[in-house]
């Protein structure tokens, strides 16, 4: 049961536990690493002096990214066999002169620890031929029907083989955060025929997926005939079934076998004081089931959820439609397709924390969301990365489910690595890139780095990469224009201070206060620079949350009422700079690969650590190019736990 290996690991290593002490040494130790990873803010690019390019990267490389288009650059940070520059006598590559070396040492130690993604479907090693039906597939995307089609066939044989190979039955399957219920419509469906309880903490969500459950023909919407010339008259005929007005079908009957609890636009709300027992009464014909629970999950304690499970019979047993099912002691997995943040962290712990929870298949994603649980970093890189609030709010959460989970990663002690700009902007001798005497202990990962996780460079195609580098260019020459019109502050040269003095960065808002926060526009505004920094304005002046903040009057008078001329003109001056954004951005997604590895290796090494945990694997379920948040992290519990 598993794969062969518990990591995916990539083709340098043999062995799971060198790859996590090689991992924790790369990215704990890796100057440039750190510095792309949590240290450089997009917002800052055209707001310093000296700017971040000449601080961040060396003039070797960026003397090269002049000459070579950025389509050539994306590929040989992912898709280049580096292999030809073995030996240093290459003296060209395609039409340029041959990529620095220490470039060639950089992008080489990123590939070597990044997370083998490559998948191999299910059907190929069960010979299974099956595939969605459509009606189940109804209001997915092209991308959800991928990983929905392919998790449902990992999840099927991973039960299975939970079954063969130990004396633990699952019985229902938990969906953790099941959103428009998806995969549990799937799974409760042939060829599964599996038990779902669907936990959602929306009603509005809850009350969707049920009239998609209709729609599917999954279960049967309940129809109701009337006397027509009575309910014209303004009188209803009494709906009852003797006098043939009325066909009533109880709202749990249903077609396929999938059986809906009785409150089908009402989600069985959770009551501490006063649990009710979720009913279940199913057709004969019944297999699969779906029911529906309203709960909030801010930990892993599901006693509350497993209170109201009723477990459907076996189908030798199965009493008429009419009749109540007994209740036995329900056997769980907890499942997930893209839990956010700290809601995965919850998934895991369930295993722990509920003696009915058997094994757990999360997968994770919006790693942003994540929350610190070590508290602010000891080295911020406060010059370039600068006093964001919403930064700090994440980073100094100190909160217990967050990043990292496990013991090994939480108590890792390592040296202190200085940020590029600290040995650029100071006498240290340019080699010197830690400080002996100075340690740290634990693995913190700020928000910056973690948004910069989520981002899949090799999936980019030239359309997508243009426009995510249109989107930062508009944005940080915005910056600029705010700079210069006093509405932000500009960030203080590094003069020699101390590692971690407070400056105010360009991205703070004046007086360290709120930071210009935009967010998504339309389309349009990103017809033009002008078109964008009116659609920015615009955005910002009419924002609830900025209402009362000096921030708007400011805007309103000085960045309003300037001319179509004076704005485009800043494009103008700064457009020959966006190739040096383009190449950090880049530089910044392809880096960030590492920190995805190491968020995946901590939730890995954590239910490693727990007592009663027989086994534990992470590995890919679907196409990274589909989906690349495509790692699942199981969990097997021991028979006798």
């Amino acid at each position: 049961m598993g794969p062969e290996q518990p990591l995916p690991l990539p083709r340098e290593f043999t062995d799971s536990d060198i790859y996590v002490d090689s991992l924790l040494n790369f990215g704990t130790s890796s100057q440039l690493l750190q510095t792309l990873c949590g240290g450089v803010h997009i917002l800052d690019f055209f707001t310093r002096s000296p700017d971040l390019y000449t601080l961040v990267l060396p003039e070797v490389w960026r003397d090269w990214f002049k000459s070579v288009d950025i389509a050539d650059i994306l590929d040989i940070l992912i898709r280049e066999d580096l292999d030809v520059f073995h030996d240093n006598t290459t003296r060209r590559w395609r039409e340029y002169p041959s990529p620095p070396s220490g470039l060639v040492d950089y992008i080489k130690e990123v590939r070597k620890h990044l997370l083998d993604r490559n998948f191999r479907p299910v059907a190929e090693t069960t010979g299974s031929k099956h595939t969605m039906n459509h009606l189940v597939a109804m209001g997915m995307s092209v991308k959800k029907v991928h990983e929905v089609d392919y998790f449902t066939r990992y999840i099927d044989k991973l039960t299975s083989d939970i079954d063969r190979e130990t004396s633990q039955h699952v019985t229902h399957l938990v969906d953790f955060g099941s959103g428009q219920n998806y995969l549990g419509r799937a799974l409760a469906s042939e060829p599964y025929n599996m038990n779902i309880i669907a936990v959602e903490s929306r009603p509005h969500v809850v009350e969707g997926a049920k009239r998609m459950d209709i729609i599917a023909k999954l279960a049967e919407k309940t129809v109701i005939k009337r006397n027509k010339k009575a309910f014209r008259a303004g009188r209803e005929s009494p709906a009852t079934e003797s006098d043939g007005y009325s066909t009533p079908l109880h709202d749990s009957q249903s077609n396929n076998g999938i059986s809906i609890p009785s409150d089908r636009f009402g989600p069985l709300a959770i009551d501490e004081k006063d649990t009710v027992r979720a009913t279940l009464e199913l057709p004969k014909s019944a297999r699969g089931s779906i029911q529906y629970v309203q709960h909030r999950i801010e930990n892993g304690d599901l006693s509350s959820v497993v209170n109201q499970i009723a477990s459907p019979p076996s189908p030798a047993t199965l009493p008429s439609p009419s009749s109540e099912t007994s209740s036995v002691d329900p056997s769980l997995m907890v499942m997930s397709l893209h839990s956010c943040g700290n809601l995965l962290h919850h998934g895991l712990r369930t295993l722990i924390l509920n003696p009915s929870v058997k094994a757990v298949a999360m997968i994770g994603c919006c790693y942003n969301l994540l929350t610190e649980r070590l508290g602010p970093p000891t080295l911020k890189n406060p010059i370039l990365r600068g006093h964001i609030q919403r930064l700090e709010a994440t980073s100094a959460a100190n909160d217990e489910h967050g990043f990292p989970m496990s013991e090994r990663f939480a108590r890792h002690k390592h040296r202190v690595v200085r940020p590029c700009w600290y040995l650029r902007e100071t006498d240290d001798a340019a080699d010197k890139a830690t400080d002996d005497g100075e340690y740290e202990t634990g693995i913190r990962i700020n928000i910056t780095a973690r948004m910069m996780a989520v981002q899949a460079p090799s999936n980019w195609t030239e359309g997508d990469s243009a426009a995510f580098f249109t989107r930062h260019f508009y944005r940080a020459v915005l910056q600029r224009i705010f700079l210069d019109k006093g509405i932000v502050e500009a960030p203080s040269a590094f003069a020699g201070a101390a590692v971690g003095g407070g400056v105010s960065p360009a991205g703070t808002g004046v007086s360290r206060g709120t930071p210009v926060v935009i967010g998504t526009l339309g389309k349009r505004c990103y017809a033009s620079f002008l078109a964008y920094v009116r659609g920015a304005v615009a955005k910002i002046v009419a924002a609830p949350h900025y209402k009362g903040d000096p921030i708007v009057r400011m805007i309103e008078e000085r960045v309003v009422s300037m001319a179509d001329e004076e704005i485009v003109d800043y494009e103008t001056r700064f457009r020959h700079r966006e190739k040096e954004l383009e190449v950090v951005w880049s530089l910044m997604a392809f880096s960030a690969g590492v920190i995805e590895a190491m968020i995946v290796v901590d939730r890995w090494l954590w239910l490693k650590e727990q007592d009663c945990v027989e086994k534990a694997w992470v590995e890919s379920v679907f196409e990274y190019s589909k989906s690349p948040r495509n790692l699942v992290v199981v969990g097997i519990k021991k028979s006798h736990s």
